[in-house]
């Protein structure tokens, strides 16, 4: 993901429908940024998740640190709980800072 973009960050989980699950957070993590994604922010399709980052969530990462972790945790009305394998997303620069 380019920093100062709007991206849609796709993710498959093997082996888990996640529209089964009624509560579903993708976390991304870079140092001490926390950002959670929850409800409008995402959409789900069988195992396929569609994450919508905004300006502000993109910029908030460092370039310098080259990549952010992201993690899938989601629990069903059951109160069967998942969680996916963290993952490495490469984070790039941008030259004019701020949200445009």
């Amino acid at each position: 993901m380019r920093r100062g973009t709007t991206p849609t960050v796709e993710i498959t989980v093997h082996g888990c429908d996640l529209s089964e699950f009624g509560t579903i957070y993708v976390t991304f993590r870079q140092g001490t940024t926390t950002i959670d994604k929850t409800g409008e922010d995402l959409e789900v399709v069988g195992n396929k998740i569609a994450v919508f980052l905004t300006q502000e969530d993109t910029l908030s990462f460092d370039s310098s640190k080259r990549t952010v972790e992201v993690q899938i945790r989601a629990v069903n009305e059951g109160g069967v709980a998942v969680a996916s394998n963290i993952r490495q997303i490469p984070v790039d620069a941008v030259l004019k800072e701020g949200v445009i």
